[in-house]
């Protein structure tokens, strides 16, 4: 598994932006599954501040989607939510790197106004 194809981060809490990208990506027919969700994703640091937000205690989550249908590969598409803050990222978890036209629809899906300010990397 190699690092992420493609990623953004947006104003908005994690469940909103997830809802709103599977939601997206099914009416497009593309299916996906909410495959895994930890309810904090900082258990490690369980009595010291998030390290990513500095807030005690962490209430980051994350949040795993499996991604079908676009290409023979499988991707995951992971969403890193701490306070209202949300990453998401492509990954492949088999097969060749993720289609390149996933990454557009999701950059289209996460500029739309209704999901806030967003910053785009991608390879």
């Amino acid at each position: 598994m190699e690092g992420p194809s493609w990623e953004v981060s947006l104003d908005i809490g994690y469940e909103q932006a997830v809802e709103r990208v599977m939601e997206r990506l099914l009416s497009l027919g593309i299916p996906t599954v909410r495959a895994f969700d930890l309810p904090s994703a900082c258990s490690p640091h369980p009595d010291g501040p998030c390290p990513h937000s500095g807030l005690a205690p962490c209430a980051c989550r994350l949040v795993v989607l499996v991604v079908y249908g676009i290409s023979a590969s499988r991707v995951a598409l992971i969403a890193h939510g701490c306070a209202e803050r949300t990453s998401l990222s492509l990954i492949s978890l088999s097969g060749p790197p993720p289609d390149p036209l996933l990454g557009e629809i999701l950059s289209q899906v996460a500029g739309e106004p209704s999901l806030g300010r967003l910053s785009l990397r991608g390879d």
